[in-house]
């Protein structure tokens, strides 16, 4: 049986809506496991999916694309084909999948759905094939015949329903390249669904090209009709009649248009980007005046977030850098951030405004590390230059104010206190003042030293020393100048060091040779009696070690792969373990309480308290935009976030309108009469609702002259009482609703639930999602929203006049 380099290679045309259907479907092929109910029940065969190849990661630079291309789909078992209406105007995907199916044949081709009918998006090669046929007087001619091809349909309104989508019917794909039947595939993974958290894609915040397209296309045939109209005479009117119809038409179709793209920037982090959007479907866009459509104020409500009272932290605003960002690091305030690019940028940023306040391009060409800067103070940050230097920046003054007499440096390191400041170098470690630059202290050495870094108190200094019979675990007090005796570690990387009376609790990563078996050990070592009091292995990679800050917190914090462990530090017993299903991509510990807080890789967010040993997840509260994270700090504006391969810095804070403000008076919340299960099924049915098996509420409007039904799929729909006749249905709902608030003095409707409410103009079109939502005082124009404690708060109804005039100081501010 032939092996082959790639399990599969997916073929897309590089516009934005396929390259984004293709990032995230090689994300979920590689990160996919066969479940184990399925892989037992398997005689041989692959289990997972080991390598893809998609050309914007494994081409090469060369000149000559052809050659990689073709040797890659010569080194393919399946080749998977992303279907859009824009896939068959490219010749080069036209060639891919003929030389995959003269090299493999037709039935290792499979194909993914995105966009448009299958008539307009599947390739000829898909649809259709040749066979040559011998009539009966011995003529031979070729003929084509129709051919249904194996696809999976991912097609959405927006990239969150086509990611959505992606979960079941990738199984589609998967199915044939484990050799198990889709049905069998699709019951286990149904199965292990609570079990695991699949990673999810990468947001993008760009505005992609199709919509580039209908804007550009739309913008130039409203100005060809506009000066069409002004040509015309007296004469034609009829025809100007019928352009300005079409120009309107036009209008408000691009309106509707910016609005959605509002909806999905503000969906991948991007606020201030989707504030500006509305603002421009509701007022002008390239020259045109923009007529109202709800659809653009719904998008500037929720993207100005005026009716929310701070119930889940949501992105604020973006730092955006030319590179993609690889690390960064907070200065010891946390007001201020230092990114570092792939375009080799130091980037310093105000956090509070989102400023600029510097960028360091002159840095050392070996591949920038977080161990090559550090902050000094708030406002010195030193770095290694092109000339291998250590140079100290200024922050105010935007300028390097100090060279340091020191060359050949592989390091910097300083404490969070900023008293200290070490430099590694060729013959060892230099210890300074971090204030005068003064030299204290210097470990001498031949041997490689690595893993240098302060303990998280700042009282010890831990770093490796390679030497010919191993690894050499070094203790350095600088306050008073001492060296303790070395622990022999024999191997290991150093991840994190915690001191704690006379004691150190140190954590190492070990890898075997071939990388594919991790594992980590944690140990206390008394430096006073040079003695290992307890250590304790893990199976994979730890990644963090923290103690809680609250005075008597014994605990130990340690990540290990998909798995959270709290350990006891008297003697490095579990004390609990918690199962997290997604690797972690941040942790920190809180300043006055035994708990830490926990984020994954799939953008959720955990606490763990220590006294209870219970780890808390409430869904919605921290409402990322990512579900593939790289990095995440707490700031002292809120939490950062960076996916991988992004150049964004996203900032999440609580999300409080700023205008809501505490009711004064008193409020009494409407009563409601809710039909509930069986009652809402049975008023559905005798209605003749489609979806009646799936009510779980019906409610009346104060005077009945309307009735709404809640489904188990987040919908709602809303009916004339009498007439029966469909008002409104709305899908993607954020909480169950169950009874009407009441209208405003506009004729504004409001629904709500326990969590939620909505604002619905006269026409039942949505204006507004609303946190809290309990009631209406329409004589004084404001909404009432209850707080979680049980009291009120209550916040203005705003016209889109208002609306707008926010909009405009918050993107000018």
């Amino acid at each position: 049986m032939k092996q082959y380099t790639y399990d599969a290679f997916i073929s897309y045309r590089h516009a934005e809506l396929d390259k984004f259907a293709a990032e995230n479907l090689h994300r979920k092929l590689e990160a996919f496991r066969l479940p184990g109910n399925v892989s037992k029940n398997k005689t041989g065969g692959r289990t997972r999916i080991n390598r893809v190849f998609r050309d914007r990661d494994e081409l090469p630079l060369t000149s000559n694309l052809e050659d990689p291309i073709r040797k890659a789909l010569e080194e393919s078992e399946y080749l998977i084909v992303i279907c859009s209406p824009r896939l068959r105007e490219s010749l080069w995907c036209k060639k891919e999948i003929e030389t995959f199916i003269s090299m493999h044949g037709r039935e290792k081709v499979l194909a993914v759905l995105i966009e448009g009918e299958p008539e307009q998006s599947f390739p000829e090669e898909l649809l259709y094939y040749e066979e040559t046929v011998q009539d009966a007087d011995g003529t031979v001619h070729t003929i084509k015949r129709e051919m249904e091809p194996l696809a999976a349909d991912i097609r959405g309104k927006n990239c969150r329903a086509m990611k959505k989508a992606m979960r079941t019917e990738m199984l589609r794909i998967l199915a044939p390249m484990f050799s198990v039947s889709f049905d069998d595939l699709r019951q286990r993974h149904k199965e292990r669904r609570m079990k695991r958290i699949l990673a999810a894609t990468v947001a993008g915040a760009a505005v992609c090209l199709a919509f580039g397209t209908i804007s550009t296309a739309m913008a130039l045939r409203i100005r060809q009709q506009k000066d069409r109209i002004e040509e015309q005479n007296i004469e034609i009117q009829s025809q100007s009649e019928e352009i300005r119809l079409q120009n309107e038409a036009l209008l408000q179709k691009q309106a509707v248009t910016l609005a959605e793209e509002s909806m999905r920037k503000l969906e991948a982090g991007d606020r201030i980007g989707a504030i500006e959007t509305a603002r421009h479907a509701l007022t002008e866009y390239e020259g045109n005046a923009m007529p109202y459509t709800p659809e653009a104020q719904y998008a500037l409500t929720e993207s100005l977030r005026v009716y929310d009272r701070g119930m889940s932290f949501k992105p604020q605003y973006q730092l955006e850098t030319e590179g993609e960002v690889d690390h960064m690091t907070l200065s010891p305030d946390r007001e201020k951030l230092v990114t570092y690019d792939t375009s080799a940028c130091l980037t310093v940023w105000d956090l509070e405004n989102g400023t600029v306040l510097g960028e360091i391009r002159d840095l050392n060409d070996v591949a920038y590390a977080e161990n090559d800067y550090a902050f000094l103070d708030n406002n010195r940050l030193v770095y290694l230059n092109e000339e291998g230097e250590a140079a100290v920046y200024d922050v105010e003054k935007k300028e390097v104010t100090d060279l340091l007499p020191y060359t050949r440096l592989s390091g910097v390191y300083t404490d969070s206190e900023g008293k200290y400041l070490l430099l590694q170098d060729m013959d060892g470690l230099v210890l300074l003042d971090a204030a005068t630059f003064e030299e204290k202290q210097r470990y001498v050495t031949a041997s490689f030293l690595y893993g240098v870094q302060f303990s998280q108190d700042n009282s010890m200094i831990a770093f490796l020393e390679e030497t010919e019979d191993g690894r050499l675990l070094h203790f350095w007090n600088p306050d008073e100048e001492f060296f303790y005796t070395p622990v022999d570690v024999a191997d290991g990387s150093l991840q994190q060091v915690r001191y704690r009376d006379d004691t150190a609790y140190a954590l190492l990563n070990y890898s075997s040779d071939d990388w594919y078996r991790t594992e980590s050990t944690l140990f206390a070592y008394n430096l006073q009696s040079n003695k290992i009091l307890w250590e304790r292995k893990f199976d994979s990679y730890g990644e963090f070690l923290l103690r809680p800050y609250a005075e008597g917190g014994d605990k130990l914090f340690v990540a290990v792969s998909f798995e959270g462990w709290l350990i006891n530090e008297a003697d490095g017993s579990e004390y609990v373990r918690f199962p997290y299903g997604n690797t972690v991509a941040g942790c920190a510990v809180f300043l006055k309480q035994d708990r830490y807080l926990v984020f994954t890789r799939g953008g959720e967010f955990h606490t763990i308290s220590v006294e209870s040993a219970q780890d808390y997840y409430v869904e919605g509260l921290f409402l990322c935009h990512s579900g593939n994270v790289k990095l995440f700090k707490p700031s002292a504006v809120g939490y950062l976030v960076v996916p991988f391969q992004d150049n964004h810095v996203t900032i999440y804070d609580y999300s409080i309108g700023e205008d809501v403000a505490a009711y004064d008076g008193e409020w009494q919340k409407p009563e409601k009469e809710v039909y509930i299960y069986s009652e809402a099924v049975a008023m559905a049915k005798e209605r003749g609702l489609k979806k009646a098996a799936l009510a779980k509420d019906a409610f009346y409007n104060e005077d009945g002259s309307l009735i709404a039904f809640y489904y188990s799929d987040n919908t709602l729909e809303i009916y004339g009482a009498q007439e029966g006749d469909l008002k409104c249905a709305l899908s993607d709902l954020k909480g169950e609703i169950d009874y009407f608030v009441g209208t405003d003095r506009a004729g504004n409707l409001y629904v709500a639930g326990t969590s939620y409410g909505y604002m619905l103009s006269p026409g039942f079109e949505m204006l507004g999602s609303v946190e809290g939502l309990c009631g209406v005082d329409a004589e004084g124009g404001r909404m009432i929203l209850q707080n979680s404690d049980g009291t009120f708060c209550t916040v203005p109804i705003y016209t889109v006049e208002e609306l707008l005039a926010k909009a405009e100081a918050y993107v000018l501010r």
